[in-house]
């Protein structure tokens, strides 16, 4: 994929604004692209508009645009021979304002003092509102920028914020009429509950992404939705306080799907072995940070019985995660928020996100963990479970071959069974291995630092192996190397 153009980043960072002066209003608002082109063979400038109707603008939350393109501006503004434009028209109002305020920001311009530069005001009438617009002229092909907008709408759809709807607008202007297409009008937030919270949010989008052709952000498969034998949903936040009172979230969703193993559509078996993290910071898709891709690495991922081949950033900067010997039948999704609870622009930058991305993911893996018992079970755990039917089976022989029948009845009723059900044929044995089962996936998801004894049913399993270890040691390597036992049925 090629670097996006100097006019493609503006207006990412454009739109990033404008979602978060919205997530500042308490009501309903609107994000609005026009990309309006010119007809005129003799005209090369196409005018890009981005507004909202949240809160006006503060003007600060330009200073980090400021700085980033007046340092070396030509190399900045220039991609190719396609120039973007170094002026930024704002207009901006708050809801107490008597005026519209009208401002030029010119990005080329050396001295400091003469780069925001105040025009003259336009006097209010009609009522209470406010919002803010941002336009810039460019030379780039309005096709490439509607390509690359379209694109980053689709994902900023994924999060379905709650109060903010979307339209993308294409004009083409000429001397006797103006032609208007409306690419994007999205408010699938809005029409969900109120209530519910961002995560709930994140993890429903995930389920409806993990059935779209290829994942292609636009294109559902019916193939790929039919074959869907099961979701499994894990999710986990992690917070931590930050300056200024706020708040600093960071949202995790795994989604694990299972196609059935006699499916031959190819779109379902294609690239299982590769996870791409979905990666969001402030309601923005973006890059992962290459700073944080340790706290992928750091994830003690045999615990829940996945192994990690590798990790890396691909030439888009997104993480991916090679599994090793993961099934051909599954599929494993993982999206990654991290955001300010309170808004405050500009945004307060956080330096230990990545230990709120591991513990994010970590709770997420638990989640699954705790909600899909028999799965996502650490080596140590599936080992011990190995031996579950023949010790079922002699258990059972033990009680069967009794003369004694009070005896049985009483086995049968520690068994949770009623004394006649002991002569059905492997009903007591069946029973037993239930039992068995359930205490290994209790035991396994216990913390190791956690309260109460840890029942071991295999003691000498250790001993066997010539394996003298402490219970924090053994549980620790027992983890390495784990897989998903994925024969049993859902």
């Amino acid at each position: 994929m090629e670097e996006a153009s100097a006019t493609q980043k503006l207006c990412y960072y454009l739109i990033g604004l404008a979602i978060q002066r919205c997530r500042m209003c308490e009501t309903l608002c609107r994000v609005s692209i026009v990309l309006k082109r010119s007809s005129v063979a003799v005209s090369h400038l196409s005018i890009i508009s981005i507004s909202d109707t949240g809160v006006g603008s503060s003007l600060c939350e330009f200073q980090d645009l400021e700085h980033h393109f007046s340092d070396n501006t030509e190399q900045s503004c220039e991609v190719g021979t396609e120039k973007c434009d170094k002026v930024l028209s704002i207009t901006t109002t708050g809801t107490q304002d008597k005026e519209i305020h009208h401002y030029q920001l010119r990005l080329a311009d050396v001295l400091p003092r003469s780069r925001l530069i105040q025009l003259a005001s336009t006097p209010k009438y009609g009522g209470e509102f406010s919002g803010t617009e941002v336009s810039l002229s460019t030379q780039e092909s309005i096709s490439d920028c509607v390509t690359f907008i379209s694109h980053l709408c689709e994902k900023i759809f994924l999060l379905k914020m709650p109060n903010i709807a979307f339209e993308l607008v294409v004009e083409d202007m000429n001397t006797l009429n103006v032609t208007r297409e409306n690419l994007i009008v999205e408010n699938g937030g809005i029409l969900l509950p109120f209530s519910i919270t961002n995560l709930e949010r994140l993890t429903s989008s995930m389920v409806e992404f993990s059935v779209r052709h290829g994942n292609v952000l636009d294109e559902n498969c019916w193939s790929c939705l039919s074959n869907r034998e099961q979701f499994m949903l894990g999710a986990g936040a992690a917070s931590m306080d930050n300056v200024k009172g706020t708040k600093q979230v960071v949202e995790a969703v795994f989604v694990v799907t299972r196609v059935s193993e006699s499916s031959n559509i190819p779109c379902l078996r294609t690239g299982n072995n590769f996870t791409k993290v979905l990666y969001f910071q402030d309601f923005m898709p973006c890059s992962f940070p290459p700073s944080t891709l340790n706290a992928l690495t750091c994830i003690n991922w045999q615990k829940y019985g996945l192994a990690v081949k590798a990790t890396s950033l691909d030439g888009n900067g997104d993480a991916v995660l090679e599994w090793e010997d993961l099934p051909y039948f599954m599929h494993i999704y993982l999206v990654v928020h991290n955001y300010q609870k309170e808004v405050f622009i500009p945004q307060t930058r956080v330096n230990n996100q990545g230990s709120l991305v591991k513990k994010a993911i970590q709770l997420a893996l638990d989640d699954l963990k705790a909600k899909y018992t028999g799965f996502f079970l650490s080596k140590h755990a599936l080992r011990i479970r190995n031996y579950v039917p023949d010790l079922s089976k002699a258990i059972a022989g033990l009680i069967l071959s009794s003369n004694d029948e009070d005896f049985i009845g009483d086995c049968a009723s520690l068994l949770g069974m009623i004394p006649s059900e002991a002569g059905e044929q492997g009903r007591v044995e069946s029973c037993i291995s239930e039992k068995i089962l359930g205490v290994i996936e209790i035991n396994d998801l216990k913390s190791k630092k956690g309260e109460g004894a840890r029942q071991d049913l295999f003691e000498q399993e250790k001993n066997l192996e010539g394996e003298e270890r402490d219970e924090d040691e053994d549980e620790d390597a027992d983890d390495e190397g784990g897989m998903l036992d994925w024969g049993g049925e859902f």
